[in-house]
């Protein structure tokens, strides 16, 4: 009787549990994949005042499965803003996954401005994407 209910139950979630196609870059190779990826992350910066400052592709990890893109991306972001960037990225369509970050602090030369403070962050980002015709 246990086993009933319990592969029951596993059968409910797998249903409900199917990701939309819009979760999904939606690219012919992981090159373009990684391209529509940076377009999106562009996107999503400029809507918070951030500036992307370079950004490149990753091997993907022995665990990833073949439709995985990995990226790294610096960017300048708004000490206020980057809660709200990080939250947009990982919230949002297509999926992106936040795995690595490292914050540095703003530079302690340069002179103190009435501004926010403008930290350099680091992503390393994966994303999922399928393959679309070529």
């Amino acid at each position: 009787m246990q086993t009933r209910v319990r592969s029951a139950l596993d059968g409910r979630s797998r249903k409900g549990g199917a990701a939309p196609p819009i979760a999904f870059l939606d690219a012919a190779t992981p090159g373009l994949a990684a391209a529509q990826l940076q377009s999106y992350l562009s996107q999503v910066i400029a809507g918070h005042n951030a500036t992307l400052i370079s950004y490149g592709t990753e091997p993907t990890h022995r665990e990833d499965s073949s439709e995985t893109v990995r990226v790294q991306a610096v960017l300048d972001v708004g000490q206020k803003a980057l809660q709200e960037l990080l939250y947009d990225l990982e919230s949002r369509t297509p999926y992106v996954f936040v795995e690595v970050m490292a914050v540095q602090p703003p530079s302690t030369t340069a002179p103190r401005a009435t501004q926010e403070p403008v930290l350099r962050l680091t992503l390393g980002l994966r994303a999922l994407w399928r393959r679309g015709p070529a």
